[in-house]
C-alpha cells in the first residue's frame, strides 16, 4: 500500500527503506547519494521513500536522486503526520544516518513497527539501538562503525543480506518490537542513580 501510495513498484521482494526527517545535514543526508550508487553498482535491489522538508539544497538533491530512479526512489516534501506513520510501519529499514543525534525519536518509533533502524554510532542511536549480533540473536538495529557514509551503507547492506534469511530476521524485528522506552522503565533507571548517588 505504502509502494503505491508513494509511486513505487509494489514489490515485496524489494527491501524498502523508510526516512521520516528534518532535511538538515545533521540527519546524514549527504551519505544518502553515495549509499544508491553503491547499491546500483552491486546491483542490489533496494526502494527508497523519504518524507521530510528543509534546507533546499538537500531537497534538489533527493529531487535529483528521484528523477534518475524513478522505480525504486521516492521523495515526498512537506510533512503529512498520515504517510509518516505508514512509512514508519510499511518500510522494511529505517534509515537514519546522522551526524549527531542528542536522542532521536525516529528508531524508537520505528523499531515499535518492526521497521528495523540502520543507524551511525551517535549520541541516542547509539544508546537506544543494539547491534544485532547473528550468532547470538541479540540486537535491534544496525549500527555503522564510523559516521563515514561507507561505513553506513555497508551496515544498510548488511541489514538487506539478514533480511533474506527469514528466521534470523524474524527474531531480529520480534527483539526491536520488543524493546522498553517508556518512562516507567526510564524512571527505575533514575532511583537506581539517585540511589547509588546516595551512597
Amino acid at each position: 500500500d505504502l509502494q503505491k501510495q508513494i509511486g513505487l513498484p509494489a514489490d515485496e521482494r524489494v527491501p524498502l527503506v523508510g526516512m521520516v526527517s528534518r532535511l538538515d545535514t545533521q540527519k546524514g543526508f549527504g551519505k544518502i547519494p553515495e549509499t544508491v550508487r553503491r547499491l546500483t553498482k552491486q546491483k542490489i535491489p533496494c526502494q527508497w521513500a523519504i518524507l521530510g522538508v528543509g534546507d533546499k539544497k538537500i531537497q534538489e538533491s533527493l529531487l535529483a536522486l528521484q528523477k534518475k530512479n524513478k522505480k525504486s526512489f521516492a521523495v515526498h516534501l512537506g510533512f503529512s503526520p498520515d504517510l509518516a506513520h505508514k512509512i514508519y510501519g510499511g518500510s522494511d529499514l529505517f534509515a537514519m544516518p546522522s551526524e549527531f543525534e542528542p536522542c532521536g525519536l525516529s528508531q524508537m518509533i520505528s523499531m515499535k513497527y518492526g521497521t528495523i533502524p540502520v543507524v551511525t554510532p551517535t549520541g541516542g542511536l547509539r544508546d537506544t539501538v543494539l547491534p544485532w549480533n547473528s550468532k547470538t540473536k541479540k540486537g535491534t538495529g544496525f549500527v555503522s562503525d564510523s559516521l563515514s557514509a561507507d561505513s553506513w551503507s555497508q551496515s544498510l547492506i548488511q541489514a538487506i543480506q539478514t533480511m533474506r534469511k527469514p528466521i534470523p530476521w524474524t527474531a531480529l524485528r520480534k527483539n526491536a518490537m520488543k524493546t522498553n522506552f517508556s518512562w516507567k522503565r526510564s524512571a527505575k533507571e533514575y532511583i537506581k542513580l539517585y540511589l547509588k548517588a546516595l551512597t
